[in-house]
């Protein structure tokens, strides 16, 4: 079973990076069907929402932070320059939810991005 498909019938506390990349994919596309148009605010808006996606998905909680983690850690930095952007991180321009776990009301809920503390590309802490 490829990508998302093997993330719903798979062990989401393990996930495959395919499976990463999946999630991730669902949630960016869903980016431009709410009508973001360019490739790094679509992105940027997935990678705050990609934990969100998982949990919908059927993760639990810390399974859908450490997917989200993962992405951002480890695929993130590798994204064409048209994916990335300097706007996109906690704090930063971009943001819009970032940083938000499922089950927090708002970002200052929660003062930490998927690394759990605030954290850029490849995991240096800010």
């Amino acid at each position: 079973m490829p990508g998302a498909a093997a993330y719903l019938g798979g062990d989401r506390s393990r996930p495959t990076r395919d499976q990463v990349v999946a999630v991730h994919v669902l949630t960016h596309e869903t980016r431009h069907v709410a009508g973001v148009t360019t490739e790094n605010a679509a992105e940027c808006g997935a990678v705050q929402r990609d934990a969100v996606t998982a949990r919908l998905l059927g993760a639990t909680a810390e399974q859908a932070v450490a997917l989200a983690r993962s992405h951002w850690t480890t695929t993130y930095p590798r994204m064409p320059d048209a994916y990335r952007d300097g706007g996109c991180a906690p704090g930063a321009r971009w943001t819009s939810t970032w940083p938000r776990r499922p089950g927090r009301r708002s970002a200052d809920d929660e003062p930490d991005g998927p690394g759990g503390r605030h954290q850029q590309p490849g995991g240096q802490a800010r």
